[in-house]
C-alpha cells in the first residue's frame, strides 16, 4: 500500500491503543501511533488550503460563533467606549471606527460576505452591535445626568458634601434634557453607521425597533434614555413610589422633553440645611437678574422654590403652572399630594416661560 508501512516488533499483535502523541513524528508528515506491542506508522500527504475548499477563507470567519466570553468582552468594551465619548476623550468618528473594527473582527471584510450564511451572520452581528452600543450609550448618558444631580444637590446645600452617591440621590429627582438629546443623537449616529455598513456588506438594514423592543437588557431600563433614567430614579425613590398606586416610573418612557429643560425635585430637606438652601435660592435669583440685564434673550430662565413647614419661598406656584402648561408631568411626592417639605428647580428656555 502506497504511503503505509507496517513494522511488527513481536510475534503477538494487540489492537489496544495505550497512547498517542502529536509530538512524536517521523519526518515532517509522519505520525506514530503506539500500541502496547506493535507500532503502526502512517505517512499522510499534507493538503493545501485550496485543495481542502476553494471558499475556505470565506467560511472560516463566520463559522466562529461568538462565545459567551466574547459577548462579555463586547458588553464591557462598548461601555468603556461610550464612557470615553461622554467624557470627551474620543469623538464620533472614533466610535465609528470601533464599530467597523468589530464588524471586520466578527464577520470579515465586505468582499468576503458573499454567501447566504455569511450575510445572515453579518446581519446578526450588526444587530448585536446596535444593541450593545445602545445599552452603553443610554447608561453613560444617564450616568452624566446622575453625576450632575449629585453636584447640584451638594452645591444647593440640600445634601451634605460628605454623603455618598446613593444617599445624595435618595429622595431626589433630576432630569436634564441635554443628556436625552445627546443619547438620541448617538442612537441616530449608530443607525447611520450600521445602515452604511449594511449596504457595504449587501445585507438588509437592522430592524432597530425589533432590537429595542426585544433587548436582553430590559430589566435595567432597556435601550432608551427615559427607560434607563426611570430605572435609576426608582432605586432611590421606591420607598415612596411604591405607595403612589404602584407607580414604577417618574416620567413616561415616551416623553420628549423640550430643549433646555432641567427639572429638580427633592423631599430631603432637613432643619440644618434650610438656611443654606434659602441662601442658595436668593443668590441664584440675584445672579439670574444680573445676567438677564446684560444678556436679555440669550439665557435660560430658572424657577426655584422651597417649602418647609408653613413657609414658602419664591416660585413653587409658577413651577407648577409652567409644568402644567408645557404638559410635563413628573411623578413626585408633591404631585401625588403627600409631600410637605420639598425643594424644586425648573429651567426652561426663555421663550417657553411666560
Amino acid at each position: 500500500m502506497n504511503g503505509i508501512s507496517k513494522s511488527y516488533m513481536t510475534k503477538s499483535y494487540s489492537n489496544s491503543v495505550s497512547s498517542y502523541s502529536n509530538n512524536e513524528r517521523c519526518g515532517s508528515n509522519e505520525y506514530i501511533e503506539k500500541t502496547e506491542q506493535d507500532t503502526l506508522q502512517l505517512s499522510v500527504r499534507e493538503l493545501d488550503k485550496a485543495q481542502i475548499c476553494e471558499t475556505y477563507e470565506n467560511l472560516r470567519i463566520p463559522l466562529r460563533e461568538m462565545p459567551v466570553g466574547c459577548q462579555n468582552k463586547l458588553f464591557d468594551e462598548t461601555y468603556d467606549i461610550m464612557r470615553d465619548y461622554y467624557n470627551g476623550k474620543i469623538h464620533k468618528e472614533e466610535v465609528k471606527e470601533k464599530i467597523h473594527h468589530y464588524l471586520e473582527e466578527m464577520v470579515g471584510m465586505p468582499q468576503n460576505c458573499n454567501t447566504p450564511f455569511m450575510k445572515q451572520r453579518a446581519g446578526k452581528v450588526m444587530a448585536s452591535l446596535y444593541e450593545h452600543f445602545s445599552r452603553a450609550n443610554s447608561r453613560n448618558a444617564v450616568a452624566k445626568n446622575q453625576q450632575e444631580e449629585i453636584d447640584y444637590m451638594k452645591k444647593s446645600g440640600v445634601k451634605d458634601a460628605e454623603l455618598d452617591a446613593y444617599s445624595t440621590l435618595k429622595g431626589s429627582i433630576y432630569y436634564n434634557a441635554e443628556y436625552y438629546y445627546a443619547c438620541k443623537d448617538m442612537q441616530e449616529f449608530f443607525k447611520a453607521v450600521l445602515d452604511e455598513s449594511a449596504q457595504d456588506y449587501g445585507v438588509s438594514k437592522v430592524d432597530y425597533d425589533y432590537v429595542e423592543q426585544n433587548t436582553r437588557f430590559t430589566l435595567d431600563g432597556g435601550l432608551s434614555y427615559n427607560g434607563v433614567w426611570n430605572h435609576n430614579q426608582y432605586q432611590g425613590n421606591h420607598y415612596w413610589m411604591d405607595g403612589a398606586q404602584g407607580e414604577k416610573c417618574i416620567i413616561d418612557n415616551d416623553f420628549v422633553p423640550p430643549r433646555g429643560l432641567i427639572y429638580c425635585f427633592t423631599d430631603c430637606i432637613h432643619d440644618e440645611n434650610v438656611e443654606r438652601v434659602e441662601q442658595f435660592i436668593r443668590e441664584e435669583k440675584l445672579n439670574e437678574t444680573d445676567n438677564d440685564n446684560k444678556l436679555r434673550g440669550k439665557i435660560k430662565s430658572m424657577l426655584l422654590g422651597l417649602r418647609y413647614g408653613d413657609s414658602l419661598l419664591n416660585d413653587l406656584d409658577r413651577i407648577k403652572q409652567t409644568l402644567e402648561k408645557s404638559e410635563i408631568h413628573f411623578l413626585t411626592q408633591q404631585s401625588v399630594g403627600y409631600g410637605f417639605n420639598y425643594f424644586q428647580m425648573l429651567t426652561l428656555e426663555e421663550n417657553i416661560l411666560c
